[in-house]
């Protein structure tokens, strides 16, 4: 991280805050964070070849982060944000933390710690998801394309 200590170190929480010397908005760890991709220019500084997270790469035929989604409706549940990063119910800057919810494996079960290892793979109801993409009829899709 920024401090220049591994998450063994510090704890899970260090890989991406820290509480001194962070390096942007949202006590951010790493300093590596790729400014033109946004708030998902965060999670993109590890999850990408090379980075801390590259065996949970980020596809790259995945969804659009970082970009005005003209099909896009405002949502009650997921977070929109505007140019900067804020969160905004009226724009419609979709990013990766419009789905995904670091702090929470799965949004069914808030106390649920399943996700905070490497060699766990999530499926479309856990994975970080803010609402579950499989159960629920695609509650998590549907939310904004609906």
């Amino acid at each position: 991280n920024a401090e220049g200590h591994s998450v063994s170190e510090a704890g899970p929480r260090s890989a991406c805050h820290v509480p001194h010397n962070a390096q942007d908005i949202k006590m951010w760890a790493r300093a590596d964070a790729d400014k033109n991709k946004g708030m998902s220019g965060l999670c993109i500084s590890c999850h990408r070849k090379g980075g801390l997270a590259e065996k949970k790469l980020v596809e790259e035929n995945g969804h659009p982060v970082h970009e005005p989604l003209k099909q896009v409706i405002s949502s009650d549940k997921l977070p929109l944000y505007t140019e900067d990063g804020s969160r905004d119910k009226v724009k419609d800057m979709v990013e990766c933390s419009s789905c995904h919810n670091t702090h929470q494996w799965d949004s069914r079960d808030v106390s649920s710690k399943a996700g905070a290892h490497a060699e766990v793979d999530g499926d479309g109801n856990t994975s970080f998801l803010r609402l579950p993409a499989v159960e629920q009829h695609g509650a998590l899709c549907a939310e904004c394309h609906n």
